[in-house]
């Protein structure tokens, strides 16, 4: 076993030792924490300390346009928490990773259970079309929403369900994911 198969092994062992396992109804508003994966911290540790985890990036964007906007892109190949693709968002001048997207190339909703346990939240979201400085769509939070999220707080980690039970795009945060900050105009309903 390589130096990284152990040490992402390791970080996995840890993650489900440190997890709960009770299923939660969201009583509150939770604290979001920071997400620790890949031996680092996202909105602290550096890309240099990602790099070092996680190998070379297959493929960078650094270009006049990332640097103007402020963020720069890193992919790397991950097999952790299955095989997949990593993207890293990382601030341009700090060089801080402000964001990891998680994209599996074949995973199941109870891969992500069994990693990071089942304390989280099913929140329902909706498109929306967001013209107060969000640009696009984004997804605000509907409780009759046709978009189910797993969100783990505390964890730093937002799940999205793919269709038949397989894993879509997960999020490693360091707090809640700006794509659900947008909130419901009534007179945008679907």
């Amino acid at each position: 076993m390589s130096h990284k198969s152990r040490t992402l092994a390791l970080l996995f062992a840890v993650v489900l030792v440190g997890a709960s396992f009770s299923h939660t109804t969201g009583d509150g508003p939770p604290e979001w924490l920071p997400a620790k994966v890949y031996s680092i911290t996202v909105g602290a540790s550096t890309l240099d300390q990602l790099t070092h985890t996680t190998g070379r990036p297959k493929q960078q964007v650094e270009n006049d346009n990332g640097i103007m906007w402020g963020t720069l892109l890193y992919q790397y190949d991950v097999t952790w928490p299955v095989e997949g693709q990593l993207w890293a968002r990382v601030d341009a001048h700090t060089k801080r990773v402000v964001q990891l997207m998680f994209k599996p190339k074949k995973a199941r909703m109870s891969d992500i259970v069994k990693t990071f346990g089942s304390v989280y939240q099913i929140k329902r979201y909706r498109s929306q079309r967001c013209e107060k400085g969000n640009r696009g769509l984004t997804l605000c939070a509907d409780t009759s929403g046709a978009v189910l999220v797993f969100e783990y707080p505390e964890q730093g980690v937002v799940a999205f369900p793919g269709p038949s039970g397989s894993l879509g795009d997960v999020y490693f945060v360091a707090e809640p994911l700006d794509l659900l900050s947008c909130q419901c105009e009534e007179s945008q309903r679907k």
